[in-house]
């Protein structure tokens, strides 16, 4: 998978796109290995009128660039910053709604080994949704998973 090199101060901006419908998380992974969550973010989550379950819902066929750059209300932007080095940009697709996930960070001894994606693909396969009604038991996302890689330069 080729490596999408990106200058340090760079603005960037991530097109996703999707066969099927769902609900989008995207995390990046940085060159040591954290893990944050960018998208849904307190910032798209706060549009206008409010976020609704379906806030970070995609068609089937669409295709959504986080940030928008034609939404005045993104009030934010990402903008390649330390550490330098190779990182990674994940889109988890959910049937599920679902707005935040709770991924913990790639150990060292796995970066640059390969085995990072498995090591995320299995962290989110253990993940459940908890539903709005409180009896409902856990749900599993049947998370779809991409990941594209970059790395950040001086």
């Amino acid at each position: 998978m080729p490596v999408a090199e990106i200058k340090l101060g760079t603005k960037i901006f991530v097109k996703v796109s999707t066969k099927k419908p769902g609900y989008l998380i995207l995390v990046d992974v940085d060159a040591n290995g954290k893990v944050t969550q960018i998208y849904p973010n307190i910032h798209s989550m706060t549009i206008p009128g409010g976020a609704t379950e379906n806030t970070n819902f995609l068609k089937s066929n669409m295709t959504v660039s986080v940030p928008d750059p034609s939404n005045p209300f993104a009030h934010f932007e990402f903008v390649a910053e330390p550490p330098l080095g190779k990182g990674m940009i994940i889109a988890l697709l959910s049937a599920q709604p679902v707005h935040v996930v709770d991924l913990p960070d790639v150990p060292q001894e796995l970066l640059g080994s390969g085995e990072e994606m498995s090591f995320l693909y299995d962290a989110a396969s253990a993940l459940r949704i908890a539903s709005h009604e409180a009896t409902a038991p856990l749900a599993d996302p049947r998370w779809s998973f991409a990941a594209k890689p970059y790395s950040i330069e001086n």
